[in-house]
């Protein structure tokens, strides 16, 4: 190792990292060795006993899912029974080569069953 290399090694502290939240890792945005700025992320940490839902909803069944305020999902990846998930929020923008508008649904995950990046 070169002095200038233990010169570095010494200047670099340990500092142990807290998060002001519970959950799981989810991204890791920065490793061991990087410079960061005061304040910027360095994992993404997130809550899995909720989780959002996103999809792509038909222009024609959007009347009919405005009433119904929930839409039956099944996860093709996973053997579950039929589930209800309540709509959350309904974008406002229209997808005209689709004919869609993105819609986020909210799935209750308190036992842990799915994941994010589910299909």
């Amino acid at each position: 190792m070169c002095s200038s290399d233990l010169m570095l090694e010494q200047q670099i502290k340990s500092i142990p990292l807290v998060s002001p939240i519970g959950g799981v890792v989810l991204e890791v945005q920065h490793h061991s060795g990087d410079v960061l700025q005061k304040g910027e992320a360095i994992v993404h940490i997130g809550d899995l006993r909720q989780l959002d839902v996103y999809g792509d909803l038909p222009l024609r069944n959007l009347p009919l899912v405005r009433k119904l305020k929930s839409i039956t999902m099944v996860f093709v990846d996973y053997p579950h029974a039929p589930m209800p998930l309540p709509i959350e929020a309904i974008g406002g923008k229209v997808d005209e080569t689709k004919q869609t508008v993105p819609i986020r649904l909210g799935l209750n995950n308190q036992r842990g069953e799915f994941h994010p990046g589910m299909l």
